[in-house]
């Protein structure tokens, strides 16, 4: 029996980039509503990637409107905006896989098709775009390299070394579109700058012209007429253009309340600290996590002068806690354990080698526990019971006696 999600997917199917580029904008419109009919039907609502999905219908369409793909290169930042690109680039069977869901967030050479460097970490699209398109002007290409990358991926130092670079190299064909959509993951001074830029305004930008580029927007995300505009001039723009999109997460979804289950190791881990640090204030806890995901939502809002959250800025995270240290106050990271491997260096190096005194509370299962657990002086710690937790982590909090790594179960606690 065809269900209707087979039916639309059927007919989303059917769509090329070619027949995007001649499809009038009315039609535009439609196959948009069709497209997140079809994610919202797909993904669950509880899913970030779906959000993020959901923001960029428009975008992506104007893109390969704009684009000859797959002869023009397109980067996505992740898989989590790239369903619409998959989409429309004949991938629409995957929809309905088991593996479906595993690649949500990941660039994969799995999935076939032109993307063929798999990405799975936030903030490197603009050097791998970058890369390439020095790679081609070596050898005379001049055809457009482009990239989208969030606004909250855009403050992580990966990123800001690939801008710092390619404004030393303008005579590459590197188009930059910058899709802000506002994400609370983001945070910070660079992600409060791009909100004061509204759509419409006269006023001239600061940051990215008076590094050299380009700056074009902001521009609706939403309607695929100002996004082609947009993007046609960036095409035939003489600097390094950034196309600053603003977009809206979960466009045409209606919010759905997150119940989370509140029985997990990272909620006892957070009530543990929480009391630990009533009783010393040398506590400080630094999450460079969405806080409400692991479980310190609470916390940080009860005491945001001693929970810091830098937010997806895990190597600036444990550098920081060397110079906490250094005051004597007692640190507490606290990572999803999928995004923990981006600091390995700075915890080698930082950490362990100086033998410094920080507990680390990774939520979920490490990749490489052995990488981990071999590196100098550091202790790993994996309780199994909310028993274990609270006589180990306590112990830990009070008398830290160096690098102290906890890795607990993202589910519930026995």
């Amino acid at each position: 029996m065809i269900t209707a999600k087979d039916a639309l997917a059927a007919d989303l199917a059917k769509l090329t980039p070619a027949s995007l580029k001649t499809a009038p904008l009315a039609e535009l419109t439609a196959i948009a509503q069709k497209i997140r009919q079809l994610l919202i039907g797909t993904r669950p609502q509880a899913d970030r990637a779906l959000a993020a999905n959901l923001s960029n219908v428009e975008l992506t369409l104007a893109l390969h409107r704009a684009f000859d793909w797959p002869d023009d290169r397109i980067v996505w930042d992740g898989g989590h905006q790239m369903d619409t690109h998959r989409i429309v680039t004949g991938r629409v069977d995957r929809f309905a896989t088991p593996a479906f869901e595993a690649s949500g967030r990941a660039v994969m050479k799995t999935e076939g098709g032109p993307e063929v460097i798999e990405a799975a970490r936030g903030g490197t699209s603009i050097s791998i775009a970058l890369g390439i398109a020095l790679g081609r002007a070596l050898k005379g290409d001049t055809r457009p390299v482009v990239c989208v990358i969030g606004d909250g991926a855009l403050a992580q130092g990966v990123a800001l070394e690939a801008l710092n670079h390619a404004a030393s190299v303008p005579h590459v064909n590197l188009i930059v579109v910058l899709n802000d959509n506002s994400d609370s993951t983001g945070g910070g001074a660079l992600h409060a700058y791009l909100r004061s830029l509204a759509v419409g305004r006269r006023d001239p930008e600061a940051l990215f012209t008076s590094l050299g580029f380009d700056y074009i927007g902001p521009v609706d995300g939403h309607s695929v007429e100002a996004l082609s505009q947009a993007l046609d001039r960036a095409r035939v723009s003489t600097q390094i253009p950034i196309v600053h999109v603003k977009t809206q997460r979960g466009y045409g979804s209606k919010p759905q309340p997150v119940r989370r289950d509140t029985n997990r190791f990272a909620d006892a881990a957070a009530a543990i600290v929480a009391d630990e640090m009533a009783r010393d204030e040398r506590l400080v806890v630094v999450v460079p996590a969405p806080a409400e995901e692991l479980g310190f939502a609470a916390l940080l809002a009860k005491l945001p002068d001693r929970v810091f959250a830098p937010r997806l800025d895990e190597p600036h995270s444990f550098a920081a806690t060397v110079g906490l240290v250094s005051e004597r106050y007692k640190p507490v990271v606290v990572a999803d354990s999928a995004f923990l491997e981006r600091a390995f260096d700075h915890v080698a190096r930082d950490l362990c080698a100086g033998n410094v005194p920080v507990v680390v509370l990774a939520i979920g299962r490490l990749t490489e526990p052995k990488a981990w657990q071999g590196l100098p002086h550091v202790r790993v710690l994996m309780p199994a019971t909310k028993a274990e937790l609270d006589k180990t982590l306590r112990e830990a909090l009070r008398e830290v006696p160096g690098p102290t790594l906890f890795v607990l179960s993202a589910g519930p606690a026995a």
